[in-house]
């Protein structure tokens, strides 16, 4: 179990509107890299074909450059890139819970600035916040742990564009920190089609 907890904590996936801090899918979460702990991703994403046939890719990276703060950057391969940072602002030495701020999606002079928090059950842990984007959107998941490998997640973002994603994540054996994830995304608006998306993870420290 503690091995399913580390892979949570320091995972960073994005997807949609191509978020660039340590998330659960499509959430912020409290959690920030550690000092020199780095973290890239490649990610495949589609929608229903009746909706949009076509097929999207995303690379990101986030650096922790201090306990408490990270730093990070997506790119969609076709000119769009955004960068984002997140720090923490309230930490349990026990590791219970956390308050973190910060902005993601950040070109130019516009962002989408963020608040989130993180408490820790027994064999859970529950996250919930605000974001806004194209509006004001109250955000919340929760991750647990199936086996030592094997993790599973679920956001929400509310609102008129928002999406609720549920996923799993692997911890691939004998490749120390490599991880697969597989995500669906079903939208608040049921026009907008359900999103799926598939991707690996890698993380390290330097």
């Amino acid at each position: 179990m503690q091995r399913v907890w580390a892979v949570l904590a320091t995972l960073g996936v994005g997807i949609g509107a191509m978020a660039q801090v340590t998330t659960l899918f499509s959430i912020p979460v409290a959690d920030t890299k550690g000092i020199r702990e780095v973290e890239i991703g490649y990610f495949l994403s589609g929608n229903e074909r009746n909706v949009d046939k076509a097929y999207g890719h995303f690379g990101y990276g986030i650096l922790g450059i201090h306990e408490r703060v990270e730093v990070g950057t997506t790119t969609d391969f076709v000119g769009g890139s955004t960068w984002g940072f997140k720090v923490k602002v309230i930490d349990d030495p026990k590791g219970k819970y956390a308050v973190s701020g910060g902005c993601q999606n950040i070109v130019g002079q516009k962002s989408d600035p963020f608040v989130v928090g993180r408490y820790d059950f027994e064999k859970f842990r529950v996250h919930a916040g605000w974001t806004r984007n194209d509006r004001s959107r109250l955000i919340v998941g929760v991750d647990f742990g199936l086996s030592d490998s094997l993790s599973a997640a679920i956001d929400h973002s509310s609102g008129d564009g928002g999406t609720t994603w549920g996923g799993f994540f692997y911890s691939i054996p004998g490749l120390e920190g490599l991880t697969a994830a597989v995500f669906v995304g079903i939208p608040n608006n049921k026009a907008d089609g359900v999103q799926h998306s598939i991707g690996l993870v890698y993380g390290f420290r330097f």
